[in-house]
């Protein structure tokens, strides 16, 4: 079981959190496999832009949102539970005293130690039976010191990095932490919201965003620094996770979930904002009065295509099963496709124009040469 940095952004968190962008094309997919459902062939869909296209579409869009945010919750607790933690490779209560701790890991190394192994196993399965020794040293190791423990529950595996060797103290371990994992996340978070301020965006709840934002640094300073859980974790949460057989939080944990709802919410309400007040003609900025007449004019294309192969289908049953009058009318329809598309060209257009010019000059006793007319001599 491998342990890395819980506030390191990884791939699986970069790809939940672009997900959130593609959100508007997968809409327009499930609109359009909605109405194949629910609607016959040959009937009248919703034109695009229509109240009834809009309230679908709305409706659609805050489900999507919805849903997409219960899934960010749930890989955010998933990742968790893969991950593992020290309590969880000793099979120990998060509240177990150094006598547990040490009875536990005897038990353990009696099992695993390599010393213990047979001999049959192949050098793969020696190796990680012996990485795995190393990780139950690690933990114990961990645990059944004060300050480490301490600065383990609240920042997890980050604390078996190099740069936290020099730590002793809690304090020390404290300090360290909120200089070097907390600071920096609020820091960039919070210059990222002032900029999408200032540049117009996230104007939707922007006090209620900020309010979010100072009372999450709240709740993490809280968890960080007290050393029991907060009421939250250790009366609500936790006894739920015990009835419904899912692992306890340890703090860490609980800022690592707390901190991907918070800015999954920041997103989910960007998106959802806009679709709780009703829209209107002038409200709708250019770009969307484009992209929604593109839309129509999609949707008239396709019907008119469609009625345009009802129509040619009635008009060529009579001909069904007489192969040669089929290949016949279609040498025709052909023929006639051909001549209308020269008789519409520009250029065709113009010839014919000037030869008939010419003749009218023949009439007249001129012909048109460029821009003068030449006398045309005519024998006596």
């Amino acid at each position: 079981m491998a342990y890395s940095g819980h506030l390191s952004l990884g791939t699986d968190q970069l790809i939940s959190f672009a997900g959130w962008f593609f959100l508007g094309r997968a809409v327009n997919w499930l609109q359009h496999i909605y109405y194949s459902l629910t609607i016959r062939a040959g009937s009248r869909k919703p034109a695009p832009g229509s109240p009834q296209y809009l309230s679908h579409r709305r409706t659609i869009h805050i489900t999507v949102v919805v849903l997409y945010l219960l899934y960010t919750i749930y890989e955010a607790d998933w990742q968790l539970q893969r991950t593992g933690n020290f309590y969880r490779l000793l099979s120990i209560p998060l509240d177990a005293d150094e006598r547990t701790i040490q009875s536990r890991f005897r038990r353990l190394a009696a099992q695993f130690h390599p010393d213990k192994l047979p001999p049959t196993l192949t050098p793969a399965a020696s190796a990680a039976a012996n990485a795995h020794f190393v990780r139950l040293q690690l933990a114990r190791d961990t645990l059944v010191s004060p300050a480490r423990r301490f600065a383990y529950d609240r920042f997890g595996p980050d604390v078996l990095m190099p740069g936290w060797s020099n730590c002793i103290t809690v304090h020390d371990f404290v300090s360290f932490g909120f200089l070097h994992l907390c600071l920096p996340f609020y820091l960039s978070t919070g210059a990222f919201m002032l900029l999408a301020n200032l540049l117009g965006y996230m104007a939707w709840g922007r006090y209620w965003r900020w309010l979010a934002f100072a009372s999450m640094a709240a709740f993490e300073a809280r968890v960080l620094s007290a050393p029991e859980l907060p009421f939250v974790v250790a009366r609500v949460l936790n006894p739920l996770f015990g009835v419904l057989g899912h692992p306890a939080y340890l703090p860490f944990q609980a800022i690592v979930v707390a901190r991907k709802v918070l800015v999954a919410v920041f997103v989910a309400s960007q998106q959802v904002a806009p679709l709780l007040r009703p829209v209107t003609k002038t409200q709708m900025s250019e770009a969307e009065r484009l992209q929604m007449l593109v839309a129509r004019q999609e949707v008239l294309v396709m019907g008119a295509h469609m009625k345009l192969g009802e129509l040619l289908e009635e008009e060529l049953r009579p001909f069904m099963g007489d192969g040669e009058a089929l290949v016949e009318l279609q040498a025709k329809l052909r023929e006639r496709h051909v001549r209308n598309a020269i008789e519409g060209d520009a250029e065709v257009i113009a010839a014919a124009k000037r030869a008939r010019a010419g003749v009218e000059g023949h009439a007249n006793g001129t012909v048109p040469h460029g821009e003068l007319e030449v006398p045309l001599e005519v024998d006596s």
